[in-house]
């Protein structure tokens, strides 16, 4: 889309992203999983066609900007018209993006997707263990089969990125996982540094069992990985205000491998800072953490649904405010959001 296009849109989203859970349910079931702040104990839900076609039209009748669309879930795959889904979506958007863990891939999807020129964050934490993550879910050979997918995606031509957990699963193996991306051309590394909140009600939303947060060792061990890659960057960005740096390794071709480093995005308040959610009830998502949404319906006129997503905004924790304090400042911290050379002592 050119420039002169998008200054005709309309700007109702944050950051003009938007992020769709398609479905509540997962082929895994990890220690840490949030579910994009959906309940993990609900009977399976399936976002239908007809809402996203509904919504669709929404957005084209309004002309609404969408610079990049996640779809995501639980695990997307599992929903029987991800397909037809996928289809409609591209309608409203030239960034298309599908989370997933990829346990489900084939490479006929992977065909598909390259055609359709759509990306692909994977999930995944190690591939020195038994599996790929850790679910209570046993999957046998699923590093293996995952492993074989994604060389052939990369061979493909596929756009792939790795969305790893850091937790006592990987914490001290993940930079095992990161050098094997490099080596095998993955575009990049998302190292996600646990949350430490009750999603899976095990304790209580302010007082999580001690056996679930992420200790003291694994804070550290997370910040030594991210010294030791920005110690081998020759640029990076930081992000405060959305709780995370991205290191940039230059490789052999003259291409940049990125690292991107997320501090607890909870308490960084980066879901305000990143993009609208909509989960598989249709309903707006405001905190993942306390699982609070507020419903829209786009079969509502433009003011009507706009009304619902400013709301959504303003109900965001006070976190998100701080951050875009930050953000705004003349702080030396805010003043680092753009890419600049690391300064060599």
């Amino acid at each position: 889309m050119n420039k002169n296009r998008i200054r005709q849109t309309k700007n109702v989203l944050i950051n003009n992203k938007l992020r769709i859970a398609i479905t509540n349910q997962c082929n895994l079931s990890c220690s840490y999983c949030h579910n994009e702040g959906q309940s993990l104990f609900e009977p399976s839900r399936f976002l239908s066609l007809d809402y996203i076609k509904t919504m669709v039209k929404w957005f084209i009748a309004h002309d609404v900007f969408i610079e990049r669309l996640s779809i995501t879930g639980g695990e997307p795959l599992l929903h029987p018209d991800v397909i037809k889904i996928i289809h409609e979506l591209k309608k409203v958007t030239e960034k298309l993006l599908i989370n997933t863990n990829g346990l489900l891939l084939t490479k006929e999807l992977l065909d598909m997707f390259l055609e359709q020129n759509i990306s692909l964050k994977i999930g995944v934490d190690s591939i020195v263990s038994e599996q790929t993550k850790p679910s209570v879910c046993a999957i046998p050979k699923s590093v293996d089969r995952l492993i074989s997918v994604i060389k052939y995606a990369v061979s493909n031509g596929n756009e792939i990125i790795f969305n790893a957990v850091f937790s006592e699963f990987n914490c001290k193996n993940i930079d095992v996982l990161i050098e094997w991306a490099i080596k095998e051309n993955v575009r990049g590394v998302k190292v996600i540094k646990q949350n430490d909140f009750d999603s899976r009600r095990l304790g209580n939303k302010d007082n999580i069992a001690d056996k679930h947060k992420t200790n003291q060792i694994e804070r550290d061990l997370f910040f030594d990985l991210r010294e030791k890659y920005i110690s081998r960057s020759w640029s990076y960005s930081n992000y405060p205000y959305r709780g995370k740096i991205i290191v940039f390794l230059r490789q052999d071709d003259g291409t940049d491998f990125e690292i991107s480093f997320y501090d607890d995005v909870c308490s960084a308040g980066a879901c305000a800072n990143t993009y609208t959610t909509i989960d598989s009830c249709g309903n707006l998502m405001v905190c993942p953490k306390y699982q609070i949404t507020t419903p829209v319906d786009f079969r509502k006129d433009f003011e009507t649904v706009t009304t619902f997503i400013m709301n959504a905004k303003d109900r965001m924790c006070d976190s998100s405010k701080n951050r875009f304090d930050l953000k705004n400042n003349n702080s030396i911290i805010g003043q680092m959001s753009l890419k600049q050379p690391l300064k060599k002592q």
